[in-house]
């Protein structure tokens, strides 16, 4: 932790700005996707709205016997 910040404090203010808001974004589009997506695990239709957010469903393969 110590070690990411102090590789964080010699950005730029601007790098680090645009570090901080890519991850509010990329946390906001998650929790509407999950939202969306809490009654669709299982289902054949996996597309949903999360098209909507540039974030792709993709479903879990099968597990075959064995």
């Amino acid at each position: 932790m110590t070690r990411s910040f102090e590789r964080y404090k010699k950005l730029s203010q601007e790098t680090a700005r645009n570090i901080v808001n890519f991850y509010e974004r990329r946390m906001s589009l998650r929790v509407k996707a999950d939202e969306r997506n809490k009654g669709v695990r299982g289902q054949d239709n996996m597309s949903g709205h999360a098209a909507e957010d540039d974030i792709i469903i993709v479903p879990s393969p099968p597990i075959a016997p064995v």
